[in-house]
């Protein structure tokens, strides 16, 4: 017989799938520069529900009263929960990196990609982070213990006026940065 897991582990094994990837395939949106139709929203929802049905243990009863998208799939659902039962099987019997290696390896990572990584953008980010959360951030800065990689509280008010202005084609010039 299969063993499944079941409780709070089943419940944190779909965390992943559920609050992510299914998140992702509804809304390609959040990570890619794409504008979905209504069609394909429709297929990318029929494609989130046979995904989710995959990564729960729960049997679905389907009757001819079921929905469309349900029954769409239902055929291939229990070979897909096996491939996601191998999936974490597989997890189970990986052995864990050690800090060491993984520190090494989020190094080299850093160093082959660090090119590629656009500082404006990052840059711009940060902006449209503190713009929001500015009076959180102010606090929260005005009692931090500053390093001198710190920006003063008292000096991010001129900061935010600056970023607006830096233009993402040129290095970064702003007086109260230099």
């Amino acid at each position: 017989a299969t063993h499944r897991t079941t409780g709070p582990q089943q419940a944190l094994g779909c965390c992943l799938p559920l609050r992510f990837w299914i998140n992702i395939i509804k809304n390609p949106q959040f990570v890619f520069d794409v504008q979905t139709s209504d069609n394909v929203d429709a297929v990318l929802l029929v494609i989130a529900q046979t995904f989710m049905d995959s990564c729960t243990i729960a049997d679905h009863k389907l009757g001819r009263d079921s929905p469309i998208n349900k029954l769409l799939y239902a055929r291939d659902i229990p070979r897909y929960k096996q491939m996601v039962e191998r999936y974490y099987a597989d997890i189970r019997q990986t052995i864990s990196a050690s800090d060491q290696e993984m520190n090494s390896a989020l190094a080299e990572l850093s160093r082959n990609y660090s090119g590629e990584l656009n500082s404006m953008v990052a840059l711009h980010e940060l902006y449209k982070y503190i713009n929001k959360y500015y009076d959180q951030v102010s606090a929260a800065l005005a009692y931090w213990p500053q390093p001198q990689w710190v920006i003063s509280y008292t000096s991010l008010p001129a900061v935010i006026l600056c970023l607006p202005f830096i233009d993402s084609s040129s290095p970064v010039s702003c007086w109260i940065c230099e």
